[in-house]
């Protein structure tokens, strides 16, 4: 029974009373904690739900931990649970430390040549504007009823470079590896002739003949919402879209009716689901799928999909059987790992990139500070600040290293009072929608973004792009690329720890100059940070982490994922397991942290650095509660139990079931 429901009691009067210890009887939202609504219609959904305390529940005894800083205790007694304020106790944790494939075919895309005489439609960005090319949709030998959904109902007339240089391989059959900047009308060049094939085939209205995979969910709706509209004219082809984070009974309903799906379009994390579990589906589609597209694939494998698509691919027809279709902004090593075993060997390689992208990056003012690893959220502020003074109609992009740590550092800077946006994969859809549509109408705003959430979205008017830590070369290109569309220059600065300049060597053709010294190269002394007053006020914000919730538990989760995301590059680092360890827990106290955020044991058998000194475990049972203020479930039923615990809240030593925290485990 749904506990979020008003009238949703249960009929044991031990769980209601259970349930209601939380916070005592339930006046208000289980979210926020007003009253008026329920959790489910809450309108601060987005927003961090409010701590909710224990009823009634007395302090956990805990006991101190040992004098050895050898010894790490988690969880040593959390205080009660104030029924009134709704804080649960927090328990006392250790302190952080202060210290493409060689067989196939290469080819450059035709110079694209911009014509005056076509029309730009209406809501066409104009980054897409900007590839227009001579080449007409009409001129297509493509089916009359597209061509009039292209023209007539999507206002479209002229091709883009993209298009115009991969259609002819892609309609012709060809397996083809598409390099292609996002916003260039990419979407449609693998739409277009997907459904063509459909149409010629004589499969519209069979069962799934097209499979289109993308990184992220709105990636996935927006393809969805394109192939609806070349589509409308054709009531046999059907589009469907899953991705993972809502229920798979509506999606299991339709992809278990044969007939009732052309065009697949999934993440492929529920992808995989469905071809496991939905009844028939792998059989289905092994036997009908024509067209298999991955859309950003640059972007699925540093998401860490590749274990997936390979799991995926064993499914799916052979290669000889399908026509397979690679779209990626940059095309690294990886990625000819999986053309190797996706794609036919004499694939097509079109790129509509070129040396252009590295020109382009030649007429964008760029900068790079490298700071010690102390001082990194200092110069990001500075860096911040200098932009918003620089313009007044500034929009700029900051790219963080992983989603946890963009959502830290946006809860940071709103703190500091700058106009802050983020989008990252922990947001829902629906705020990921607000925010894109916000940005892209609005000056004066700062978007935080984990990069992979901003892939395919174009936002016009970029004045700066804020780079966080070290990236690939072809990566800080592309992002790089955002504040030169539309014939706009714009700036760059990448902010670097002193541990991550190596990739100054893979950049040393690009104008990235050091923010350091002159026009001349003469070293230009820095003011010492802890002086300044917008730093001063960094250090004020910071000192709150312990007591602020929201940066409390942000922090706890960007560690783990900044741990888990350096854990990946020990070898460009040159580092082991321990120097990763310790620059973890570093960080941890950067972000304002005064303890070391304890992981889940196979959290850290995941990262392969089980038995590394300096990692801090959960307490067994304490089901993650020890991250932020929480302290566990906020004291215990009625504060009894053995010294001072209780019933779900306390235990022995302050510790115990789902409480407050106890003696810990040591390591």
């Amino acid at each position: 029974m749904d506990s979020n429901t008003p009238n949703s009691q249960p009929t044991n009067p031990r769980k209601r009373n259970r349930r209601r210890g939380r916070g005592g009887r339930n006046k208000g939202c289980f979210h926020c904690g007003q009253e008026g609504h329920i959790k489910r219609d809450c309108p601060n959904a987005d927003q961090p739900p409010a701590p909710r305390g224990g009823a009634n529940g007395s302090n956990g005894s805990g006991r101190a931990p040992p004098a050895s800083s050898a010894t790490r205790w988690t969880n040593n007694g959390g205080a009660a649970g104030n029924r009134g304020s709704g804080n649960g106790g927090r328990g006392q944790m250790s302190p952080a430390s202060s210290t493409s494939s060689t067989n196939s075919t290469s080819r450059p895309a035709k110079k694209a040549k911009t014509t005056s005489g076509a029309s730009v439609p209406a809501g066409m960005s104009a980054t897409t504007a900007e590839h227009l090319t001579n080449a007409t949709f009409s001129s297509l030998a493509i089916d009359a009823g597209m061509i009039d959904a292209i023209v007539s109902g999507m206002g479209y007339t002229h091709l883009t470079d993209v298009q115009d240089a991969s259609l002819p391989f892609i309609l012709a059959g060809r397996d083809v590896l598409v390099r292609a900047r996002t916003g260039t009308g990419k979407t449609l060049a693998f739409l277009i002739p997907t459904i063509q094939n459909i149409l010629v085939s004589g499969s519209a209205g069979a069962d799934i003949s097209a499979l289109i995979l993308s990184p992220t969910r709105e990636l996935a709706q927006q393809i969805e919402k394109e192939a609806s509209r070349l589509t409308v004219n054709y009531s046999g082809i059907a589009t469907l879209c899953v991705f993972g984070g809502v229920k798979m009974g509506a999606e299991t309903r339709k992809l278990t009716s044969p007939g009732a799906v052309s065009i697949l379009v999934a993440t492929p994390g529920r992808l995989l689901d469905h071809l496991r579990n939905t009844r028939g589906l792998a059989e289905r589609i092994s036997a009908s799928l024509q067209v298999l597209v991955f859309d950003e694939a640059d972007r699925l494998l540093e998401m860490g999909f590749r274990p997936d698509i390979e799991r995926i691919l064993a499914f799916l027809p052979a290669i000889e059987s399908r026509q397979t279709l690679l779209f990626s902004a940059t095309v690294p090593k990886s990625l000819h790992a999986i053309c190797h075993v996706a794609m036919r060997r004499d694939h097509e390689f079109v790129d509509t990139i070129g040396e252009d992208a590295v020109s382009t990056c030649q007429k964008v003012r760029q900068q790079y500070v490298v700071r010690e690893f102390g001082d990194i959220l200092h110069a990001t502020y500075l860096a911040i600040q200098q932009a918003i003074a620089e313009n007044d109609q500034f929009k700029i992009i900051v790219f963080c290293t992983t989603a946890r740590t963009t959502g830290y550092l946006a809860a940071l800077f709103r703190k500091l009072d700058v106009p802050t946006l983020e989008i990252h994969s922990r947001k829902s859809q629906s705020y990921r929608t607000k925010v894109t549509k916000k940005f892209r109408d609005n000056a004066g705003f700062v978007l935080f973004s984990s990069d992979v959430s901003a892939r395919g979205l174009d936002f016009p008017g970029i004045t700066h792009v804020v780079q966080i830590g070290f990236t690939s070369r072809e990566q800080y290109i592309h992002r790089l690329g955002r504040t030169s569309r539309a014939g706009r220059t714009g700036k760059g600065v990448l902010i670097l720890a002193d541990f991550e300049t190596f990739i100054l060597r893979e950049l040393a053709d690009l104008p990235l100059t050091d923010a350091d010294k002159d026009a001349d190269g003469v070293d230009v002394p820095p003011s010492p940070m802890a002086g300044l007053p917008a730093t001063a006020r960094l250090d004020a914000v910071l000192a709150t982490v312990p007591t602020d919730n929201e940066l409390n538990l942000a922090a706890c989760q960007s560690y783990q994922s900044w741990l888990g995301f350096y854990k990946g590059a020990l070898k460009k680092l040159r580092w082991r397991a321990e120097d990763v360890v310790q620059a973890a827990n570093r960080w941890a106290a950067i972000q304002g942290l005064t303890y070391i955020p304890p992981l889940k044991k196979s959290t850290v058998g995941k990262m392969g650095l089980k038995n590394v000194p300096g990692l801090v475990y959960e307490a067994k049972g304490s089901n993650g509660s020890s991250w932020g203020l929480g302290g566990g479930n906020g004291g215990g039923r009625n504060g009894g139990g053995r010294n001072g615990g209780g019933r779900n809240g306390g235990g022995r030593n302050g510790g115990g079931r789902n409480g407050g925290g106890g003696g810990g485990r040591r390591r």
